[in-house]
């Protein structure tokens, strides 16, 4: 999702991506963006600094305390210099931020870098869910019911002991 008020940024960006074969969505403000963002759900987010209605800011903001885009990377795309561009890495925790004028392959570059930063994330949550998931289903024990009921068992007692472990930490 590229959110942008410039209609010849949004075609540069569309183009560089498109010819790498992202899709592309494209947003022309700051409220425009937070709504394609929920219908399209990206992988990915570029926002603006400076736009109508919403600023990138607010953009970021809204999307960043909605539990569904939290760890949705986004990009700021910005002439406004690595200073704003800092600030919204500190503050707001985005993926990266890139400055205009940029070459096609610097963004290119940048999108691959915080995409594949993206997928190490998600494959290190998997593993270590799975290992969750394996712990629990040895924890349920043998003897325990089959199927559906036994890993919801499992789950309940993994639960609770965990939740003993943090309540109850003296017993």
């Amino acid at each position: 999702l590229n959110i942008d008020d410039s209609p010849t940024v949004q075609r540069l960006i569309e183009m560089i991506l498109s010819s790498q074969g992202y899709r592309v969505v494209l947003a022309s403000d700051g409220e425009e963006g937070i709504n394609k963002a929920k219908s399209e759900r990206p992988d990915l987010i570029l926002v603006d600094f400076v736009m109508p209605k919403m600023n990138g800011y607010q953009v970021c903001k809204t999307l960043k305390d909605d539990p569904e885009f939290k760890d949705t990377p986004s990009i700021l795309v910005t002439s406004k210099g690595d200073k704003v561009g800092s600030k919204f890495v500190d503050v707001l925790g985005i993926s990266e931020y890139f400055t205009k004028p940029f070459q096609p392959e610097e963004l290119l570059a940048k999108i691959r870098e915080v995409l594949d930063k993206r997928a190490q994330d998600e494959a290190a949550l998997a593993a270590k869910t799975k290992g969750r998931t394996a712990a629990s289903t040895q924890f349920a024990g043998a003897g325990a019911p089959e199927g559906l009921e036994a890993m919801i068992t499992g789950i309940v007692k993994r639960l609770l002991t965990e939740w003993a472990a943090n309540e109850l930490p003296g017993l």
